[in-house]
């Protein structure tokens, strides 16, 4: 985790990672929340989260969620505004 200001996006309670492949940053659980390991992985661009896999999905489709995380981190992500209307 780094030290200072956190990044738009990202909660006080939250480890991150800057990934430069993907122009965004890795976002988990902090330790001292779940001394376990994390819930969740979610990326984080721009101020907005724009990936997010659970552990219930990871238990239930290992191989899509982990090629989906491999994907973002090789190929980048996109921020996508999804509207209510």
């Amino acid at each position: 985790m780094a030290e200072g200001i956190i990044p738009d996006g990202i909660e006080e309670n939250e480890s991150y990672t800057w990934l430069p492949s993907a122009n965004c940053y890795l976002v988990y659980q902090d330790a001292s929340v779940n001394p376990g390991g994390t819930e969740y992985v979610r990326f984080v661009k721009e101020g907005k989260e724009v990936l997010y896999y659970d552990k219930q999905e990871w238990v239930d489709e290992p191989e899509s969620v982990m090629g989906a995380i491999m994907g973002a981190i090789q190929n980048g992500t996109t921020v996508i505004e999804i509207s209510d209307s």
